[in-house]
């Protein structure tokens, strides 16, 4: 007798139904928005994926990703180490960008300019199945509030990948101002 049936039987229950979302092993897709930000001095070590120069410590990194983002675990980690899949099932979006001191203010950023360092990361892993993506964020992005306490970003000219089995990132990312919250 099943796990379930037995449980149910014990409480008297002659007949149980699960839903097939119930017995579902598939991650749900993510297309929660949210976002913060920290200076680099401190935030965590960039995962070496990024390939990051030097980062000024007084520059703020400005991250937005699904739910599982918060100033404890900016950074996605790896998808994999060589050829095996590397953590728990999920689906996981990040972008991130570095707002040198010179820049931390409203007005538009060009994102092809280098002095801003930038990164579109998507990944998902199923048991032994596991594919990620990465690259940099395109176009521009209008700070539209800057304070001590979080900036607002309008990123519907931002530009960035699209990987199967995840949110449209960029759907997300336009459909309203994205409001990031200055890390403690």
């Amino acid at each position: 007798m099943r796990p379930i049936a037995v449980f149910a039987a014990a409480l008297g229950v002659t007949a149980v139904a699960l839903t097939a979302a119930a017995c579902s092993t598939e991650p749900e897709i993510d297309d929660t928005v949210k976002a913060v930000a920290m200076l680099a001095s401190q935030a965590p070590k960039p995962p070496n994926y990024l390939d990051w120069a030097a980062i000024d410590p007084n520059a703020l990194i400005v991250f937005v990703g699904g739910s599982d983002l918060s100033c404890a675990s900016p950074f996605l980690d790896d998808w994999h180490q060589g050829d095996d899949c590397n953590g728990p099932d999920r689906r996981a979006w990040r972008l991130a960008m570095v707002l040198p001191p010179d820049a931390q203010h409203t007005g538009p950023i060009d994102l092809a300019d280098p002095a801003f360092e930038n990164a579109d990361v998507q990944q998902w892993v199923d048991g032994s199945a596991c594919a990620g993506s990465g690259g940099n964020i395109g176009g521009t992005v209008d700070v539209t509030a800057f304070d001590t306490k979080s900036l607002t970003l309008k990123m519907d000219a931002a530009t960035v990948g699209k990987m199967s089995d995840m949110p449209d990132v960029a759907t997300l990312i336009a459909a309203q101002p994205v409001v990031a919250t200055r890390c403690p």
